[in-house]
């Protein structure tokens, strides 16, 4: 399948056991692309290690495409074990929940993942490994050479044993600014649709599920923002201001580290301030 396809919105990669079982199932076959003949023995793929830029030619793939609509445009790609909800099915419940989490876009035509299951998942980029969150969002951004998703983290409280883990990477599009045009004029498309298949929540008296997690996040201690660390803006006697990503919003801050400090909680700081 051609790499850079406009079609294709999100590219997810099995990157362990279950995952390959869950993308094999014959309900996925539409959305699946298998590993290449011979496969091998799926269980001989390390549960908990993310698989190497470049590697993914021999792991089987799941393809979210714009031709290949999800049943419900306002969730988007539903996983989980619901047959009737879900898109792609992962397994059973109670192993997985029966919406576990969906694959959409946000106002800002980022595509985002958004749990809703009843235990933690993890979103790492490029090997910085926040904690484990549910019912939260994060961006996919592009330009990120590696996101790998765990759900059912095993250091959850519940003590799933790891054998209940799901993990696969975000496979971004190679050079995705040789259709981005095309790209862009189907996501538009897309959310067009997405606005026209419902009448606006306004109308209905109902606020929008966005709306009140933003609102419910600010009062949550479990839902506190998590920030990506990006580039390195200056640094002086006393410190380094670095430019700090909110994961969910996608909104940049300046978080300044004092040195022996903890960068994460200046951000916090420099939040509040009205600038």
């Amino acid at each position: 399948m051609n790499a850079n396809d406009p079609m294709i919105i999100v590219t997810l990669v099995a990157s362990c056991p279950t995952a390959e079982r869950a993308w094999n199932r014959s309900e996925n076959r539409d959305r699946c692309e298998p590993a290449p003949e011979p496969a091998g023995d799926v269980d001989s793929i390390p549960s908990r290690e993310t698989t190497p830029a470049g590697h993914s030619d021999n792991l089987s793939k799941i393809h979210l495409r714009f031709d290949n609509k999800p049943k419900n445009l306002e969730k988007g790609f539903v996983f989980g074990s619901d047959p009737e909800k879900c898109d792609v099915l992962l397994g059973r419940w109670p192993s997985f929940s029966r919406e576990h989490f969906r694959i959409t876009f946000n106002a800002r035509g980022d595509v985002i993942l958004e749990d809703t299951s009843r235990v933690k998942t993890c979103v790492e980029y490029e090997g910085e490994k926040p904690s484990g969150r549910n019912h939260f969002t994060w961006i996919l951004f592009r330009g990120y050479g590696s996101i790998k998703v765990t759900l059912n983290n095993g250091e959850d409280e519940d003590k799933l044993r790891h054998t209940n883990e799901l993990v696969f990477n975000v496979e971004s599009q190679e050079n995705r600014r040789s259709c981005l045009a095309e790209y862009e004029a189907y996501r538009d498309a897309y959310l067009e649709a997405r606005r026209n298949a419902l009448p606006a929540l306004s109308q209905l008296g109902v606020e929008s599920q966005q709306t009140t997690t933003l609102l419910t996040a600010q009062h949550s201690p479990r839902q506190q923002p998590i920030y990506l660390k990006r580039e390195e803006l200056g640094r002086g006697s006393f410190g380094t201001v670095y430019k700090a990503v909110d994961v969910s919003t996608g909104y940049e801050y300046a978080a300044k580290k004092f040195h022996g400090g903890n960068w994460k909680k200046e951000v916090e700081i420099l939040r509040s301030v009205s600038h």
